[in-house]
């Protein structure tokens, strides 16, 4: 069955918050009940080495002496009843160099305070206050140089937290105990990347294989299960809002194996280099309600990751009796598309040779253009940015007689190319022109201009000579349209505008009124008048 906790009858639970507080404050690392919020296994009580004091963990090489510091005291109330409360972690975060930040981390008394004392003249960025099970965390921005003698206080007012409940399963429906829980403050698609993201905070299962996670912010989440040698088949993901309970989630662990790989260049000759992407057939397509709204169920993660320098990769996890999807993916060689099947634990994949396009935007005085936007269409959609010094390069495309090449900056025109695909490599040297507005005015039937008004363009004359063959690109592959700069909207007195047209006839006309009432224009033509009835 499947309950829902709002915030309006949050205040029911708060007569049980004494004991949960009690508990906490002798030390215990998690609620009964109720995953610790904390992003490591341990409480951030029980982190604290002897030594230092039961309120701070300090994360500073030089600790300030009390004579030579200035403080920073962070104050947590209850949102409901601005209660000052204990036992919540905190944290600040200060400045070290322009590049580099450090965190100083405590945990409120039992006055609702904890006392941080920084550096003189420190610049602290940032304070926060950590999730615990039955508060939400909050941060809060600061900016302040906190000085000798200095205290700034800073009040964090927590709401009720997002509480995740229910059972993880094997296959065969059977509850595992001592699974443990990750949870993350994101959707999905944000914890399958290249770079690690590590859990908001963890969690197990009790003895009869259930959880209970709580210490989440309003907004989505992802939560999974994990356990020796096995994954999680069935993900959940959603929204949970403050106070929230979502009762009845059931996540499915299954047994998964090792996959070793090896990827050889055109040589035959291991190639040191490559990400590798490894995920189930339609696992986007496959997301399944959950009798929560709002909450759905997701196969097993994606894995990304790259080959080393002697040509090889390893997934770590992948499900037992599964067929999975492999991408590898270089700079210098087409993508591999391929398949590892069911208990397949060896994979080998031979890359091909493609096109390899890059060069240089220059302005009409020589010097580099930097951060264009820049597109080709080819086998596939690959898109870049030129670098500060002008150059760019695109990963190895398919040849491709109808390949496509766009380039964009503001105050220069769109450049088209068809660039030559019969060679292996394509070095272009492009001169960026500079840009010719259209302007004009929208009027009405009466001449008056009409403010706040869509204006659009489109391409319409034929052209001929080495433009010819943009008569053959469809709409959205051209310029205006990838680079969207086919709309303005007019100003208070009626005067519209587009700057970065490329050389040809436009068609101009009001978006509201339809192209009835048009007129035909080119790059450097000012005043228009687009009159409408």
């Amino acid at each position: 069955m499947t309950a829902r906790l709002t915030a309006a009858n949050w205040l029911n639970c708060l007569i049980l918050a004494p004991l949960f507080w009690a508990l906490l404050s002798c030390g215990q690392a998690e609620v009964p009940g109720l995953g610790n919020t904390q992003p490591e296994a341990q409480s951030a009580a029980e982190e604290q080495p002897a030594e230092q004091s039961a309120e701070l963990n300090l994360v500073q090489d030089d600790q300030p002496s009390a004579e030579k510091a200035g403080w920073v005291t962070v104050r947590v109330l209850r949102e409901a009843d601005g209660a000052l409360l204990p036992d919540v972690p905190v944290e600040i975060v200060w400045q070290v160099t322009e590049e580099e930040v450090a965190y100083l981390k405590g945990v409120t008394k039992e006055n609702g305070e904890c006392r941080i004392p920084v550096m003189p003249d420190t610049m602290v960025l940032q304070c926060s206050a950590m999730g615990t099970p039955l508060t939400a965390p909050i941060s809060e921005s600061m900016m302040k140089e906190v000085e000798v003698d200095e205290e700034y206080v800073v009040e964090l007012t927590v709401v009720p937290a997002g509480i995740l409940s229910g059972v993880v399963l094997d296959e065969n429906g059977t509850p595992l105990p001592n699974a443990k829980i990750a949870v993350w403050h994101a959707i999905p698609s944000k914890t399958e990347g290249e770079e690690v993201y590590e859990p908001d905070s963890f969690g197990r299962t009790d003895v009869n294989g259930r959880f209970m996670q709580g210490g989440l912010p309003a907004g989505p989440f992802t939560i999974s299960a994990s356990g020796e040698g096995m994954v999680g088949y069935q993900r959940a993901g959603g929204v949970i809002q403050s106070g929230q309970l979502h009762e009845g989630l059931e996540l499915v662990l299954g047994p998964a194996h090792e996959v070793y790989g090896r990827v050889l260049g055109p040589d035959g000759l291991p190639f040191p280099g490559g990400l590798v992407i490894a995920g189930q057939p339609g696992r986007r397509e496959d997301v399944q309600m959950t009798e929560v709204e709002d909450v759905f169920y997701f196969p097993a993660p994606q894995i990304v990751t790259r080959v080393d320098e002697s040509g090889q990769f390893h997934l770590s996890r992948v499900p037992d009796g599964h067929l999975w999807n492999l991408n590898i993916r270089t700079r210098e060689f087409l993508p591999w598309f391929g398949r590892i099947q069911p208990d397949q634990d060896f994979v080998e994949a031979v890359l091909s040779t493609g096109v390899q396009i890059s060069g240089r935007l220059l302005d009409p005085q020589g010097e580099p253009v930097g951060e264009a936007d820049l597109r080709l269409f080819a086998d596939r959609t690959p898109s870049t940015r030129s670098r500060s010094g002008g150059r760019f390069s695109f990963p190895a495309v398919a040849s491709s007689a109808d390949a496509l090449f766009l380039a964009y900056a503001p105050g220069f025109m769109p450049v088209i190319l068809q660039p030559d695909m019969t060679q292996d490599e394509v070095i272009l040297a492009i001169d960026m022109l500079p840009s010719q507005a259209v302007t004009g005015t929208l009027v009405d039937s009466q001449g008056q201009p009409i403010a706040n008004a869509p204006v659009e363009i489109a391409f319409h004359a034929p052209l001929d000579g080495a433009m010819a063959f943009l008569k053959q690109v469809p709409p959205r592959k051209r310029p205006e349209h990838v680079f969207k700069l086919t709309r303005s909207l007019t100003n208070d007195k009626g005067e519209f505008s587009f700057p970065d047209l490329y050389a040809s006839e436009f068609k101009l006309w009001n978006s509201t009124r339809g192209k009835e009432t048009f007129v035909l224009v080119r790059p450097g033509q000012m005043g228009v008048v687009l009159q409408i009835d």
